[in-house]
C-alpha cells in the first residue's frame, strides 16, 4: 500500500474513534480490521489505544458482533 492509502485509513480511524456519538458495529469492526494494515505507521501507544478502543466498544455489541 502506498503511504497515502495508509493516511486515508488512519484519518478514517481517527474520525470514527473521536466522534461524540456511540460508534456503530461497522465502525468498530472497520477500525479492528484496519489495524493490521496501519500498525507500522502508528506509534505503539496509539496502536494500543485503538486496540483498547475496539475492545471497549465491542463489549456494547457482543450479541450483535458474533464475537
Amino acid at each position: 500500500m502506498s503511504q497515502s492509502i495508509h493516511d486515508v485509513i488512519i484519518e478514517l480511524m481517527i474520525s470514527y474513534s473521536t466522534k461524540e456519538s456511540t460508534p456503530t458495529p461497522a465502525e468498530i469492526l472497520s477500525i479492528e480490521n484496519a489495524l493490521p494494515f496501519v500498525a507500522e505507521h502508528l506509534e505503539p501507544a496509539t496502536y494500543r489505544s485503538y486496540v483498547e478502543w475496539v475492545e471497549r466498544n465491542k463489549e456494547r455489541y457482543q450479541d450483535d458482533l458474533l464475537i
